[in-house]
């Protein structure tokens, strides 16, 4: 057993039978804000032996039913942004990400993320190209 939890482990016992743990710390050369410390930390004797967790991975929002709705979402709309996307995520599933969380698992999938380009049946008519290249026409004179 390391000398310091077998430090802890005394002055605890001490503290619990109603001994002078303040003695037995002074003795082993524990500052008392130490051991105050550790009777304060530890409520039970037997927790210096399981030292609580540290750190650790946080809880993802994104589970695998989220990336299943914004999948079926994708196959009923494929036009949708990602801000759409997240947009219903938070109405529907509870789950508000950001738009690039939702790139991000997204990306092992078989699909394009950007929005189409619904062109105008007149974009390219006849008239809008005459007129465009009479504007051309101008503009290289002007600018010789």
């Amino acid at each position: 057993m390391p000398r310091a939890i077998f430090f802890r482990l005394r002055i605890l016992e001490a503290a619990r039978s109603g001994g002078d743990w303040e003695l037995i710390a002074e003795t082993n050369n524990v500052n008392i804000n130490t051991a105050r410390s550790w009777l304060r930390r530890y409520p039970k004797t037997s927790d210096v032996l399981h030292t609580r967790p540290r750190g650790g991975k946080r809880q993802p929002k994104m589970t695998a039913d989220g990336v299943a709705y914004l999948l079926s979402e994708l196959s009923i709309d494929p036009d949708l942004t990602l801000r759409q996307l997240a947009d219903k995520l938070d109405t529907q599933c509870s789950i508000s990400v950001c738009p690039q969380t939702i790139k991000n698992h997204l990306d092992g999938n078989p699909i394009t993320m950007k929005q189409f380009h619904k062109e105008p049946q007149y974009m390219n008519t006849d008239v809008n190209k005459l007129k465009r290249r009479g504007y051309l026409i101008l503009f290289v004179v002007v600018v010789q």
